[in-house]
């Protein structure tokens, strides 16, 4: 499953800031597209945390 930055936030109810020590402590996959200042960042989360926040996910993509 992939998500946007803000979804994985409320998702997880996280900070920003845990969120990348996240991705640097390979705790979660960051997705980045595009190059400079217009590049988007996606976050692949595990297979674990998918079935973990089922319903949630559910709820925040409809």
């Amino acid at each position: 499953m992939i998500l946007t930055v803000p979804q994985t936030l409320k998702l997880l109810q996280i900070s920003r800031t845990t969120l990348y020590r996240m991705f640097e402590n390979s705790e979660l996959t960051k997705i980045k597209f595009g190059e400079n200042r217009r590049s988007s960042i996606r976050v692949k989360l595990s297979e674990e945390l998918e079935k973990e926040y089922e319903k949630q996910i559910q709820a925040l993509i409809v």
